[in-house]
């Protein structure tokens, strides 16, 4: 996560609060109770994190995760609303704009952050494929998420091959290619701050 961290203090954060949305409001004024961490200040949060309160740390990640579980189980037309953004970067975006807005509630940041990924949501279960790190170690994607990395390195000239969601040599070799282009590491594989710039590249972290 501090990788991540610094990374996304290289680039303008875009972040901005969303209006309530009827997909994550309780009643009809948008307003809902707050149970948990989730109603701490921002400022508790960077506290914890000056004072290595690594709890803290594990108690919001879990609240995140149930969060996300929650709006996934109840927004029609949704499967997986982080269908490749893991909770290391989650956490990291938070941070970062809880830094910008260290008065705010860490909810009105998470439900800022959960609304600007809802349109990418994953709308349907769908297959996942492994896809190898090397050294033994491999990560899951669903084919949709990589065919929709393919689409995106297509789409700014990197990929000339078929999209068809199998993360091979063709894939790796242009994923290398956008990042350098992005003066990422050219490793040629779907790291977290990679898919963040590729995917969301004028969203929360993104590079515009």
């Amino acid at each position: 996560m501090k990788r991540i961290l610094f990374a996304l203090a290289l680039v303008p954060m875009v972040f901005a609060m969303a209006p309530p949305n009827s997909a994550f409001a309780a009643d009809a004024k948008g307003q809902f109770a707050i149970d948990g961490i989730g109603a701490a200040p921002c400022s508790a949060l960077l506290k914890a994190r000056e004072g290595d309160n690594r709890s803290l740390f594990l108690a919001v990640g879990g609240w995140i995760g149930g969060y996300i579980t929650a709006v996934n189980a109840l927004t029609d037309d949704t499967f997986d609303l982080t269908p490749w953004e893991k909770t290391d970067l989650f956490m990291a975006l938070l941070e970062s704009n809880c830094e910008q807005n260290p008065d705010l509630q860490v909810v009105v940041i998470v439900r800022g952050l959960v609304q600007s990924l809802f349109a990418e949501r994953l709308r349907s279960s769908t297959e996942s494929k492994q896809v190898d790190l090397g050294e033994g170690r491999k990560v899951a994607h669903y084919v949709d998420t990589l065919r929709r990395i393919q689409k995106a390195l297509k789409d700014q000239g990197h990929y000339t091959g078929t999209i068809d969601g199998d993360y091979g040599p063709g894939t790796r070799t242009a994923m290398a290619a956008f990042q350098k282009s992005a003066e990422l590491e050219p490793t040629g594989l779907p790291d977290q701050l990679t898919l963040l710039r590729l995917l969301h590249p004028g969203g929360p972290g993104g590079k515009q």
